[in-house]
């Protein structure tokens, strides 16, 4: 499945929106719940097609999988999602050898991800494309020692950051290839650390080993920097992915000059305000996003991040709903 082809050819605009976790009220399950059990986590995401009238397939965005398999303490919630509360040190983290990490077919909460990617596919049509998160090698660095030991190590100690963002690129690459091997069609690189860093250490610590990752592991890569990433928008296409994954406060309109129509751009409604605003504010205001990137056909409608499980139902269901009301640009 081409991504770019299943766009440009639709009719209407498609629409992506971030909005796993509001679909747990619909089974009445909780978030701590549904992170441990791959059938309601699997059964959130296809109600998100079937309830909310999505175009694509998404899992529940966890970034603490990864961190967690390596050795960080993670705080689970019935309603949000979970957070890193103990770190590593610097040390801590580059003890690690290549051979002792972990194996995303046995170690931590990996083998519940794949299961539910499993499932996924299983009850994903198959002209929907299938995607599932997994986090990019300079966010993964940032969740085992923090970000703030990070950014100052960027500046004091940039040949350690390098070690460690290589190894969280090794780890990132084998759970890459065990989703892949489940069937899922779009890999959707969660980086967000990468907002905060140049343009030059963006190549260093985050580029280059995203382009790695899309080399070793084949796919329809989606790259998604949440924050203010206009600065890097360039180079995020520059690094083998299909398409790359914009926050509310990037004008989608200016990346679209920055990259090529070859490039999708997904994004960019506020989920914040999908969580707080009335139903109508919302639905004038997509319509109004919308029309401005009327001009765009390399476009899936998405929020800039993840829809929070409190958002109203109501809300959540505009957003499709609004998006598929515009013709598809030629």
């Amino acid at each position: 499945m081409n991504l770019l082809d299943l766009v440009l050819s639709r009719e209407k605009r498609m629409a992506a929106p971030l909005v796993t976790y509001p679909a747990l009220k619909l089974l009445g399950a909780d978030v701590d719940q549904a992170l441990g059990d791959p059938e309601i986590h699997s059964e959130a995401a296809k109600l998100t097609l079937t309830e909310f009238g999505l175009d694509m397939m998404l899992p529940l965005m966890d970034l603490t999988v990864e961190a967690e398999a390596m050795g960080v303490k993670v705080r689970m919630s019935p309603t949000e999602a979970p957070t890193v509360v103990e770190h590593l040190s610097m040390e801590e983290a580059l003890a690690m050898a290549i051979a002792n990490l972990p194996d995303p077919e046995r170690d931590a909460r990996f083998p519940d991800f794949l299961r539910a990617a499993e499932l996924m596919r299983s009850k994903c049509p198959r002209e929907i494309p299938l995607g599932f998160y997994l986090l990019g090698p300079f966010t993964l660095a940032g969740q085992l020692v923090g970000v703030t030991t990070l950014l100052k190590a960027v500046r004091r100690d940039p040949e350690s950051v390098s070690q460690l963002v290589e190894m969280c690129t090794e780890v990132l690459a084998r759970y890459a290839d065990g989703l892949a091997q489940r069937g899922v069609d779009s890999l959707v690189m969660a980086e967000p650390t990468a907002g905060l860093v140049s343009r030059e250490d963006y190549v260093r610590f985050s580029g280059n080993p995203t382009a790695e990752l899309t080399s070793r592991v084949p796919s329809q890569w989606i790259l998604h920097i949440c924050g203010r990433s206009g600065h890097l928008v360039d180079l995020m296409a520059q690094t083998g992915v299909v398409g790359v994954s914009l926050d509310h406060n990037v004008d989608l309109l200016e990346a679209a000059e920055k990259v090529s129509d070859e490039i999708l751009l997904v994004g960019n409604y506020s989920p914040v305000k999908v969580a707080m605003e009335s139903a109508d504010v919302i639905r004038q205001e997509v319509r109004d996003l919308l029309e401005r990137l009327s001009s765009i056909p390399n476009l899936i409608f998405s929020t800039g991040c993840d829809v929070p499980m409190r958002a109203p139902l109501e809300n959540v269901k505009i957003l499709a709903e609004v998006a598929h009301e515009f013709s598809q640009p030629s």
